[in-house]
């Protein structure tokens, strides 16, 4: 007669992570599957023995209690172990739903931060198109005047990263629409194109920054301008 095992096809680190409960439920009923097997193998050995040690003929008669005790045992361990096998297969049916749902979430999370990547570039490249128009002197609430917009063509010509930064952080300013953002940008330019004070550009910028929250998403842009105003940057 021969017995076909479950296999359990998953780690025993998954089963903790996902199935915790169950794995409870599954070492008590293994528990009681094998108290009662281990009662019933005793029990047999026991009457076996005493039957030969005081000479049994087939005559003799086997007190009911104790086949009622064996078979009792006998039942219990054999309805627990069908059960712990079951339980088994079980166990894994729930860890393979909880990584297919683990797996779906973390797809769904991926395919989100792609569009969250592809939104904020499609931004950054309108941002970026708006400030050349706006450093061109185009535009409405960053009014740029001819002085400083020479100077914009020096720096670019100069500094190519950090023409391109200012535009850029430029045309969020310019999207923005925010009249007190663009006279401050104004401001900030100005001593870009002029005496270039740390302290005084440092706190035009967090005006800037404060009024424009886009600019958060312009790091690039931003690291390539902090060093006008960051003391001890050359």
């Amino acid at each position: 007669m021969s017995y076909n095992y479950y296999i359990p096809r998953h780690t025993e680190g998954e089963y903790q992570r996902y199935t915790p409960n169950e794995n409870r439920r599954l070492e008590t009923v293994r528990k009681v599957a094998s108290f009662f097997g281990i009662g019933w193998i005793g029990g047999l050995a026991l009457l076996i023995g005493l039957t030969y040690a005081a000479g049994f003929t087939p005559d003799d008669v086997i007190p009911p209690w104790v086949v009622w005790s064996l078979g009792f045992s006998f039942a219990l361990s054999l309805i627990g172990f069908v059960a712990w096998q079951v339980m088994l297969a079980g166990r894994d049916g729930a860890v393979d739903d909880a990584l297919v749902k683990e797996r779906d979430a973390l797809n769904t999370q991926v395919a989100k931060m792609q569009n969250d990547i592809k939104s904020v570039a499609a931004k950054i490249k309108d941002i970026k198109a708006t400030g050349n128009v706006v450093m061109a002197g185009a535009g409405s609430t960053v009014n740029v005047n001819s002085v400083i917009s020479n100077s914009f063509n020096a720096i670019k010509h100069d500094d190519p990263a950090l023409a391109e930064a200012l535009a850029t952080i430029a045309g969020a300013v310019e999207q923005s629409g925010n009249k007190e953002a663009g006279q401050a940008w104004e401001s900030f330019m100005k001593q870009v194109a002029g005496e270039r004070d740390k302290t005084i550009l440092s706190a035009l910028w967090d005006k800037v920054v404060k009024l424009v929250p886009d600019i958060a998403s312009l790091a690039e842009s931003a690291a390539k301008i902090a060093p006008l105003f960051i003391a001890g940057s050359s």
